[in-house]
């Protein structure tokens, strides 16, 4: 009876071993903050704790923004606008500031946490740089350009979950 238990006891162990890496791996894969990618608008909603409000408008092209509101960080205050496809799952979070400072703050923020950018910068088109955070299935873009209504530059921050174009198979 003994060693059938202590057979079964290395088993057990591997089973629970392997169900709490997938859990730490999972929680460790955060999306964006406090959602995942694919919830819905109810979702997400919950998860922002009043922080999001739905915009009353659904479009048929698709990504729409289905919700918005404020995010904060310690350092940072953002407009918020959550993007969703036709299905109303999430794909992706706009973040915009609207003054020179608070823009020149964040990329330095970015470039502290994430190192070099792609520069997607084109001859004649605003600031554009782009990381890609592996380790959380994330895509950040940086945009900035000249505000005329406010005499300031303003910018914005889109994160979207880095999706692959390879075919299947590769």
């Amino acid at each position: 009876m003994s060693r059938s238990r202590s057979c079964r006891s290395p088993i057990a162990y591997v089973t629970a071993l392997a169900a709490a890496l997938a859990l730490a791996a999972r929680a460790a894969h955060a999306d964006w903050q406090y959602t995942h990618w694919g919830m819905s608008k109810d979702q997400v909603m919950l998860a922002a704790n009043g922080a999001l409000s739905p915009t009353g408008t659904r479009r048929a092209e698709a990504p729409y923004v289905g919700l918005r509101g404020h995010y904060e960080t310690a350092t940072h205050r953002f407009d918020a606008a959550m993007l969703f496809d036709a299905g109303d799952a999430l794909t992706g979070v706009v973040l915009t500031q609207r003054t020179s400072a608070e823009c020149r703050s964040t990329l330095g923020d970015l470039q502290s946490k994430y190192g070099s950018a792609q520069d997607l910068t084109t001859r004649r088109g605003p600031l554009k740089l782009m990381w890609n955070d592996a380790a959380a299935g994330n895509r950040v873009i940086y945009e900035s350009a000249p505000a005329p209504e406010h005499g300031e530059i303003a910018c914005r921050l889109v994160y979207e979950p880095i999706a692959s174009s390879a075919a299947d198979g590769l």
